[in-house]
């Protein structure tokens, strides 16, 4: 078994925290959510090129306000192990990389893992999320520099300068396609043991998760690793989301993408 404790970094809306769910199913790992939120948003690490309507909406948020990268990272690492041989796992959205917050050293004790998704799933999912949550108080919004394409490129790159990583990264459809395939050679890969319960687990909200609230309620909804689209209730389904806004970020973003999805 790893002796690091795991991230699994992605974009928003990749069925990352689908896929955590599963890890979570896991009795010999720790799970994490999200865990350098708080820090990126808030404290004195905090990220000061978030535009105010972005923050206006994470305010809604159940974030801590006052923590850093630095304790953040050592909860994690306190975490794994713990005397029983448990592995800490926490999936982050890559936004939350700071070059300048996150020393080559607090990287390297940490096992780096990627999961991407294409830009148009990840784009049009976003818009979605944000729209039919817009009017209900949730912390939603559509801030396509928050996609977070450019930021998991720039921490593969850092960590591959690393003299203790193998890169791992997986794609969201390979993932949908075939989970137990993907998910079993992703815990090979990460020392973990795969177990054919990390395919199916009960449709709840975990405490971590409200913390972000509307974002993850097609994860909360979710019993496994099943296509979801939006389209409910009479709402647009993804595909049929047309924006400019949406269209220009998808071809910003799809270079990057295609290089990662390449080395997949």
């Amino acid at each position: 078994m790893t002796t690091l404790p795991i991230i699994l970094w992605a974009p928003p809306r990749s069925c990352s925290t689908a896929f955590e769910r599963a890890i979570a199913e896991n009795e010999k790992t720790t799970v994490f959510h999200e865990h350098f939120a708080d820090c990126y948003y808030y404290g004195a690490d905090r990220f000061h090129g978030t535009n105010k309507t972005t923050m206006d909406q994470v305010d809604k948020s159940l974030l801590v306000r006052d923590s850093t990268y630095e304790r953040q990272a050592n909860e994690m690492l306190a975490a794994n192990g713990d005397g029983r041989e448990r592995v800490a796992f926490t999936k982050e959205l890559s936004i939350y990389y700071q070059e300048s917050k996150m020393s080559p050293e607090m990287l390297r004790q940490f096992r780096h893992t990627f999961l991407i998704r294409s830009p148009t799933k990840v784009m049009k999912s976003f818009w979605r999320a944000a729209m039919e949550n817009a009017s209900d108080g949730s912390s939603t919004y559509f801030d396509a520099s928050e996609a977070g394409f450019v930021e998991i490129e720039a921490i593969m790159q850092a960590v591959e300068g690393l003299d203790n990583q193998n890169i791992v990264i997986i794609d969201a459809d390979d993932l949908m396609a075939n989970p137990s395939a993907v998910l079993g050679k992703y815990c090979d890969e990460v020392g973990l043991e795969f177990d054919t319960c990390m395919l199916e687990w009960e449709a709840v909200m975990p405490e971590s998760w409200k913390k972000w609230p509307g974002w993850h309620d097609d994860a909360a909804r979710s019993t496994g690793f099943v296509r979801r689209s939006g389209g409910a209730g009479g709402k647009k389904k993804d595909d049929e989301i047309d924006s400019e806004e949406v269209t220009n970020a998808i071809k910003a973003t799809q270079p990057i993408y295609d290089r990662m999805y390449a080395r997949r």
